[in-house]
């Protein structure tokens, strides 16, 4: 899908970029915490994963990299709540 961008204005393609990263934000958070539902229904091993891994990977098309650091991300939130402030607001990420 090529979106046409070249009519927006300069503060209206900034303004539309940073409503975007805010929302992108926010999803991510959510992703976390319905890994950490999956985890911890053991969910994975229903769908014949031997582990979060293996279904962040094979089943929801993660690379590696980015399957580990989203689960170390659910972990780090499960264990430090109000890390998922700084997520949502950029300070981590």
């Amino acid at each position: 899908m090529e979106l046409n961008l070249k009519n927006k204005s300069d503060e209206v393609l900034i303004n539309d970029l940073k409503a975007m990263v805010a929302k992108e934000r926010q999803l991510l958070t959510e992703i976390l915490h319905y890994l950490k539902e999956v985890n911890s229904r053991r969910l994975y091993l229903e769908r014949g994963h031997p582990s979060l891994f293996a279904f962040v990977t094979e089943d929801l098309g993660y690379s590696e990299a980015a399957a580990y650091r989203r689960i170390q991300a659910m972990k780090l939130i499960q264990d430090l709540p109000e890390v998922e402030e700084k997520i949502q607001t950029g300070k981590l990420s």
